[in-house]
């Protein structure tokens, strides 16, 4: 059985996750699940007071099978009494982190493997938007206007982080 977690959080981080999960094309949950994994081990239990900075908003989801064990462990480990200000520290950790550095965190085996394939000028079969296509990543690249990750293959197609996949 999943574990529910609700906290009242900022609503800045819920416009935030929200254009992320967006850009990244998959669930919240998910989305929130390696926010959990991937930002709790960076933080600093109230390092600074955000309530007098905006509005709060409930905010509920559920954690995987893994996250739950390491959850009981994190409150355990940093005997925290109050659950929600950890959800709170952890969303905001991941949510004042430029946008390329949230994208580098959650993806960041995805992103070792480009780069190993640059170095090792490796080809690769990408499911794409625009399909399957065959090639090798020529650069990384982060996108001035925006903030995420682009991949650039050799054909010059560029494409975000979030919407390549590697196939073989």
């Amino acid at each position: 059985m999943k574990k529910k977690i609700r906290a009242k959080i900022p609503d800045f981080i819920l416009k935030i996750l929200e254009k992320d999960y967006i850009h990244f094309g998959i669930p919240k949950e998910t989305l929130c699940n390696r926010i959990f994994l991937k930002f709790s081990f960076n933080i600093v239990i109230e390092k600074y007071d955000n309530t007098i900075l905006d509005n709060f908003q409930y905010f509920q989801f559920s954690l995987d099978k893994i996250n739950q064990e390491y959850y009981i462990k994190l409150i355990e480990k940093l005997q925290i009494n109050n659950e929600s200000q950890l959800i709170r520290d952890i969303f905001s950790n991941y949510a004042l982190s430029h946008s390329f550095v949230r994208e580098a965190y959650l993806f960041k085996e995805k992103l070792k493997f480009f780069q190993h394939s640059i170095e090792t000028k490796a080809r690769l079969r990408f499911h794409t938007p625009e399909g399957l296509i065959e090639g090798s990543i020529k650069s990384i690249l982060r996108d001035s206007e925006i903030g995420y990750i682009l991949v650039k293959l050799d054909n010059d197609k560029v494409y975000y982080l979030s919407q390549i996949e590697v196939l073989n």
